[in-house]
Parts: structure tokens; sequence; C-alpha cells
């Protein structure tokens, strides 16, 4: 087991029995994600206020663990009924310390305890886990410690990771068909996706599926960057590889420019995040605000939604 997974064993043990109290990240008391953020932060040193959140944990801090790799030091989330917030339901989260069992601030009535991952109210609820210690414990999750060691080859949370080989295989909603292009189109601005992602804790697999979706990863046609203008003129054209419009969205990101294909996807990504900051979902950021209304090419919100939907189903999104 490293040294950064032991302290933060060690750390929040410390805590066992202390008040669960909403809003709250120690020392004295916790909810469940202000505890795992101060965890993090006396090993880790001081972290990003706005991990202050389960789902922004979920979105973008350290790597994402498939479920049989998970070990001591990794935390785990899980869906307890609070609906889709930042593009995930990730409403609760712990901290295992070993192959079974994680510690949580779990409610006021039973402050932080320890757990078993899969004792009958956790397993179902179980959405993910992410790795954000280095020298991770050495054993799986129902792995004994005289079990085999473990895998080293951690999914990590890059686009690419998630990227299906071959052809898009969504019906486009403006013609019924597939759009003929290779998911390695939007791959190849994978680290320009990861990074403005990162800058809004989303997951990058949403702008991901947007680009698929409006421009599938073309921002030059016949030598110009492409442009479409619609119904609402004193909005200005949709621009380039995320089809977002500078006259109404540019004062989110004053530098960005959308004629450059790294602004433009900053951009966007800003845009789609503040959207769903604003409706608490990427459905409705999509449906009433990214595209509101009926495209040039007849596109509906609705049928955008339902494509999406199956774009991100190719991603590997559980939305």
């Amino acid at each position: 087991m490293g040294d950064q997974v032991q302290a933060a064993i060690t750390v929040a043990q410390s805590k066992l029995g202390a008040p669960y109290v909403w809003a709250t990240a120690g020392p004295d008391s916790f909810d469940c994600l202000g505890f795992t953020w101060w965890v993090a932060s006396q090993v880790l040193g001081p972290q990003d206020y706005e991990l202050r959140s389960s789902h922004h944990q979920f979105n973008v801090w350290g790597a994402a663990v498939n479920q049989s790799e998970i070990v001591a030091g990794d935390l785990v989330f899980f869906d307890v009924g609070q609906g889709v917030i930042m593009g995930n339901r990730a409403g609760h989260v712990g901290m295992m310390i070993d192959g079974e069992r994680f510690i949580r601030a779990a409610n006021e009535d039973l402050g932080v305890r320890i757990d078993r991952l899969d004792a009958d109210w956790y397993r179902p609820k179980f959405i993910g886990a992410r790795r954000i210690f280095d020298g991770a414990g050495s054993r799986k999750v129902g792995q004994s410690a005289s079990g085999d060691a473990p895998r080293t080859d951690v999914p990590t949370n890059r686009l690419t990771d998630w990227l299906p080989a071959g052809p898009i295989r969504t019906w486009m909603p403006w013609n019924g068909r597939p759009p003929g292009t290779d998911w390695s189109n939007i791959g190849r601005w994978g680290r320009e996706l990861e990074e403005a992602a990162g800058e809004h804790h989303l997951d990058p697999r949403l702008p991901a599926a947007v680009m698929a979706l409006e421009t599938q990863g073309i921002h030059v046609r016949d030598g110009q960057v492409i442009e479409v203008w619609d119904h609402h003129l004193a909005n200005g054209p949709s621009v380039g590889l995320m089809q977002v419009k500078p006259w109404v969205w540019q004062y989110l990101v004053p530098a960005a420019n959308a004629y450059e294909p790294a602004g433009n996807i900053q951009l966007g990504t800003a845009v789609l995040a503040n959207l769903i900051d604003r409706y608490g979902s990427w459905e409705r950021a999509i449906a009433e605000g990214y595209h509101p209304g009926v495209s040039p090419n007849g596109t509906t919100p609705a049928r955008y939604v339902e494509a999406m939907r199956g774009l991100l189903g190719e991603l590997g999104y559980d939305s």
C-alpha cells in the first residue's frame, strides 16, 4: 500500500464517529463530499474548493477505475436519487479502506462510519470509482490479503480511452442515417476537449458528443470555418466545431477565438457547462439552451437530445 493511501486511511479513520453536518468539510464535522475533500486536503495539500461537490469529484478528480479494479484509497460514488447534476448522478461518495469496506460521512444519525461496498443498500446504488492517491492499495474489491496482485492497466479519464474504434453509428436527426464518419475525427481533438472539460469539471464525453452531432469533428469546409445562420439573425452565426454562437456567449470566455479550433472547443464547452449548471441536467441544457429551437436542417430539440443519448451510449456514458 502506498504512503499516500496509508496516510489517507489513517486520517479518515481518525474521524470515525464525527458528526454529519450538511455543507461542512471538517475538521470537526462533515458531509460526505466534505469528508473526502478534507481527507484529500490533509494528504495531498490544499484542494480546489469546487471539488466540494461529489458531482465534480466524479467528473474530474483523478482517474476513473473499473469496479473490478477498485482498491484501498479509491473514491466510490453512489446514486442516491438526487437526479442528474453536472451530467452525472453521483450524489454520495466515500473512500475505500481495504478491498471490501469504505469510510464515509453517512448521515445525521450515523456520522462518519465504515460500511461494506457489497452491502444490500450500497451494491445497487454504486455508479463508479476514481483514484486520486498515488500508490493505490494492492487489494481489489473482494480480494483477500493472500489474493493475486492487481493489474496496473487501470483506465484513465482521458477521452481517448472511451472513443470507440470505427464509425459513428448513431443516426443523425436531420437525415435518419449515421454520418459516415469515424470516431477518430473526434479523437483528434481529444486533448482540447479534455482541457476544456477539465476547466469546468465536466465529463469530456459531453462536449465530444455535441461535436460529433454538430460537425463530426470538422472545423473548416471548402477553405472556410463552418458558419450556419438560423432564423435568429441578431444572435449571429453558429461557428466551427461546436457550432457555438460567439455573439451570444463570448462573455463566458472573452479570450476564446471561436474561429480557431481550440478556442471554439473552449467556448462551446463553457456554454455547455453553464447551461448544465443553469438547468440541472445535460438533457435540459441541450433542449432549452444549446439547441432550443428547430434548426435550418429541421432538427428539433427532442431529436437532438435523442441523438445525444445515442452518441453518449457509444462513448460508454450512462446518462
